[in-house]
């Protein structure tokens, strides 16, 4: 058993005054490692330990590492979440400004329809446009979100905050953030050729 006066040394340091840290309780901390069939009798520690301690808190790696597990995984469904609220947001968009477009070259593009051109020839001249737009849009946005984390790996790394893994980028990362512009651009191509025939079927 620890005594609070160990307990006072130890912290004094960063306390400072004596006067309180005898006005502040000081809680002792034990650690416990079970090995072999000591690992199986954790419910039997924790009895006997409650019958000497009564308000003694005890906590296991395991259940820690559950909650540690619930965090990560609601993070991975909000992140889930996001990714499809921006995808549906990117494509209402896109839809919106390709009506916007085909609304300016209305005359046009019915002059287009009239005389013949298939809806694949009107349709990609509207899907080339919204691609590339597309493309450049999330090449920057890629860019400057790998620089923003890069930037706060480095600010914690100067702060001496273990708050971000020390690992390195992994090629699959690498990969993902390679791919985001062509999914963007193919997003964007697939909407609006969509959008243009919905169109284009509507017009005489």
């Amino acid at each position: 058993r620890i005594s609070s006066f160990v307990l006072h040394e130890l912290i004094e340091p960063w306390i400072g005054d004596e006067s309180i840290l005898e006005a502040v309780p000081v809680p002792g901390l034990i650690a416990l490692k079970l090995q072999g069939e000591q690992a199986n009798m954790q419910s039997v520690i924790e009895k006997k330990i409650r019958n000497v301690v009564p308000n003694a808190m005890i906590d296991s790696h395991q259940e820690w590492l559950q909650d540690v597990l619930k965090f990560t995984n609601s993070m991975k469904l909000a992140t889930a979440m996001l990714v499809l609220i921006i995808a549906f947001i990117s494509i209402t968009a896109v839809a919106s400004g390709i009506r916007a477009r085909i609304s300016i070259h209305e005359t046009e593009v019915e002059l287009l329809h009239l005389m013949g051109a298939s809806d694949n020839y009107i349709s990609g001249q509207f899907q080339r446009y919204a691609a590339l737009l597309a493309f450049r849009a999330a090449l920057v946005g890629t860019v400057l979100g790998i620089i923003a984390l890069f930037a706060i790996r480095w600010f914690f790394g100067e702060m001496s905050l273990n708050l971000m893994p020390h690992e390195g980028i992994s090629p699959q990362q690498i990969g993902m953030f390679i791919s985001l512009p062509f999914i963007a651009g193919l997003i964007a191509l697939l909407t609006s050729r969509q959008t243009v025939l919905n169109v284009l079927v509507k017009m005489p």
